[in-house]
């Protein structure tokens, strides 16, 4: 093979190389090596299979990089050997409160009524079914008590079963197989009926304890593992294995209403057994809307986030909170980070998160970014409270650690349009188009440095009638130093001479002319500092006394301004000149 050229691996460029060869070998013309003579043939079977090793070579190697693999095998393969467990969706998450309706006490015998666990319900906002997960088999609802509520958890799914049969063997592993997706944390195993406890790493197991392992198989659905005697039991042969596992919607099962309507899909039963119908019988009412559904991560996402992943299947520092919480559809922008290098070591086991909604989750159909409340771009303390709640179920943040969730500090912005038109477009629809625009790319962009002005430039000269624009933006926080002189600032102070690290606020008085310009950079962008979150919003007065007023949709000042200037003449000329600047931009693109 030494007469082939490597850098050729083409069927034909084999071809042609081997036929070259035996040319000058055998001192022949080409007239013998024809591919319709049976040496072509043979010799023409024998460089396809050539090119096909040369194929197989060039995928092996492709699919060992986990950023240039393309088979989901290959990308989950490569994760778990960082330590990354692709996720495989997650279940939404709410709870209710249930009580005995007005009218039970006539239809119902006895004097409660039982509901048990897994008991289903269907939402009628989604479609989707849920079911009620207790700790216990099952609950009373009394019927003489009209001040009892009850408060239960529910998740978005359905529990579907898999049954095995142990082989007594060590390390014994079991395939459930499904293309849906499939919850991360609800895994019930049980052997010979009794429920094995569920750990994260074989080095977790103690010396015949009886657990188990989980893990998302590389071609899907999800695995089962046992142990080897010295690190965990091993189920004996003949056993019963049982796995029961929820079959999710991911986040389709997330809701942003607390008003939803329920069915439910099971009866109940009174005191003495028999049959009760729930829907009649029973009051339910929403203590926490259903969140933090998430669907199975796609393979881009994996490639990104498993070197963040922690090696030992624990939250550990600010890498594996993120990549942790980054899976839920319910963050539009995780952030995590410690202080351990500001001299104070009484926080260095806390992780403080910085989290955005996902605001295109929250925002309902008659709001936009402009209009919806402010209180939608953070989350509530029932929310926090519930985030605290996901992470310690999860059983992977350390026990040393403390969690903080930051409250943000809110700063307003006024975003200033001047815009120049083309002639026969009407400047109310230009403007309504604006906004719609920039409402969308507010939502969707959640940058934690800067909001550029370069941004909002490029998508209003997108809008057809538009011309030319200029944006300037106001700080409210500037504006109110300017009126009033002075302002305050938190400066940082380093640790020194046994002194921790400490956050001191000052204030500064202007001097005449002086602008500190808060808020905006050099540039005129809007400037964000950690814990801060800019929001395009009115409900103040700037340094000459003209108010933006909180709702944008008044007339006047507000957090969103488009005014209009002179309108451009509408000539082929120009319309010329736009369509070059066009075809130049896709050029330099």
């Amino acid at each position: 093979m030494g007469f082939l050229n490597t850098a050729k691996i083409r069927a034909g460029e084999i071809y042609s190389q081997a036929v070259e060869f035996l040319r000058k070998m055998y001192a022949q013309s080409y007239h013998p090596f024809t591919p319709a003579s049976p040496f072509g043939q043979i010799l023409t079977v024998l460089t396809n299979i050539a090119e096909l090793i040369m194929s197989y070579l060039e995928h092996a190697v492709t699919e060992l990089n986990i950023h240039e693999a393309q088979t989901i095998e290959s990308i989950y393969g490569l994760a778990q050997l960082t330590g990354h467990q692709a996720s495989r969706g997650s279940s939404a998450r709410g709870m209710i409160g249930l009580l005995a309706s007005t009218t039970a006490r006539n239809e119902v015998n006895g004097h409660y009524i039982t509901i048990d666990n897994f008991t289903k319900f269907r939402i009628a906002d989604n479609s989707l079914d849920y079911f009620i997960k207790l700790n216990s088999d099952f609950i009373k609802i009394p019927l003489d008590d009209r001040s009892a509520w009850i408060d239960v958890e529910f998740m978005e799914g359905r529990i579907e079963s898999e049954t095995f049969t142990g082989t007594g063997e060590r390390l014994q592993s079991f395939n459930i197989s499904t293309k849906d997706m499939t919850d991360d944390d609800y895994i019930v195993v049980t052997v010979n009926g009794e429920v094995w406890q569920r750990k994260e790493s074989l080095y977790d197991m103690n010396p015949n304890e009886k657990c188990f392992l989980c893990r998302t198989s590389i071609n899907t659905g999800l695995s089962i593992f046992f142990g080897n005697g010295s690190f965990g039991q091993i189920p004996q042969e003949g056993a019963v294995i049982n796995v029961d596992y929820v079959i999710t919607s991911g986040a389709s099962g997330s809701l942003n209403t607390s008003t939803f309507s329920l069915k439910f899909l099971d009866s109940g039963s009174d005191e003495f057994g028999n049959e009760v119908n729930l829907n009649e019988c029973i009051v339910a009412e929403c203590v926490q809307t259903p969140m933090f559904g998430a669907d199975s991560e796609s393979i881009d996402f994996t490639r990104v986030i498993a070197p963040h992943a922690s090696k030992s299947f624990v939250l550990a520092n600010p890498e594996n909170y993120m990549a942790y919480l980054s899976k839920y559809d319910e963050f539009g922008s995780v952030y995590a980070y410690n202080t351990k290098e500001d001299g104070n070591y009484s926080d260095d086991n806390t992780i403080y998160l910085e989290l955005i909604p996902n605001m295109k989750k929250r925002i309902t159909a008659t709001d936009d970014y402009f209009s919806t409340p402010i209180s939608t771009f953070e989350f509530n303390d029932t929310e926090k409270a519930y985030i605290h709640q996901l992470i310690n179920k999860s059983g992977r943040q350390l026990v040393t650690a403390e969690l903080v969730i930051n409250n943000f500090e809110i700063k307003k912005y006024a975003l200033n349009i001047v815009v120049s038109t083309f002639e026969g477009y009407d400047q109310t629809d230009i403007k309504s188009k604006i906004r719609a625009a920039l409402s969308k790319y507010f939502i969707n962009i959640n940058r934690r440095d800067i909001i550029p002005r370069s941004d909002i430039v490029a998508i209003v000269e997108k809008i057809e009638g538009v011309d030319s624009v200029a944006v300037f933006f106001l700080s409210e926080e500037n504006e109110n130093a300017l009126r009033t002189r002075e302002y305050n600032k938190r400066v940082y102070i380093e640790a020194s001479l046994g002194i921790p690290a400490r956050v001191v606020e000052t204030t500064y008085h202007l001097a005449d002319g002086e602008n500190p310009s808060l808020g905006i950079d050099n540039l005129g962008n809007i400037k964000i500092a950690k814990g801060e979150l800019a929001i395009i919003r009115g409900g103040w007065t700037d340094r000459n006394g003209k108010h933006f007023d909180d709702d944008v949709n008044n007339e006047g000042l507000s957090g969103l301004n488009v005014f209009f200037t002179n309108k451009v003449d509408n000539s082929s000329y120009n319309r010329k000149q736009q369509q070059a600047l066009e075809d130049l931009l896709e050029d330099i693109n």
